[in-house]
């Protein structure tokens, strides 16, 4: 009876943790004999279940958590800052344009039509200004 690779793999992975039943472990036992790559694959998979149960996580300290509790509100922080920053550069700059434009106006060094922008018109210019802004 032919086996696919995949249920091959299957079976090989089932043998690691329980029992196989008289059959599975036959397949198994000829489909190691005949492959080396699943061989290769049995040699990994027992590598990394010994690897893996010989690690051991290192436990949390307090001062661990603090800086990781600490990290977040700071992040949390710069965000809130790059977020507002362009909106109050923009109002402060519209601010102090307009602040600077009134100052102008109301100065007396500054003349009306000058802050118009009209101080070079002619009586005779004005029907050609007023036509070319409607």
């Amino acid at each position: 009876m032919h086996q696919t690779p995949e249920k091959l793999r299957e079976l090989l992975a089932l043998s690691l943790d329980q029992s196989l039943d008289p059959k599975q472990e036959y397949l198994l036992n000829a489909a190691l004999q005949s492959s080396k790559k699943l061989r290769e694959e049995k040699a990994e998979l027992l590598r990394l279940r010994s690897a893996l149960a010989a690690w051991k996580p290192t436990p949390a300290t307090d001062d661990f958590l603090y800086r990781v509790k600490q990290g977040i509100k700071n992040s949390q922080r710069e965000a809130l800052v790059f977020y507002l920053f362009p909106r109050i550069a923009v109002a402060t700059i519209l601010i102090a344009i307009g602040i600077a434009t009134l100052s102008a106006y109301f100065s007396d060094k500054l003349p009306d039509k000058v802050a118009l922008g009209i101080e070079n018109l002619e009586p005779d210019d004005a029907y050609g200004f007023i036509s070319s802004t409607e």
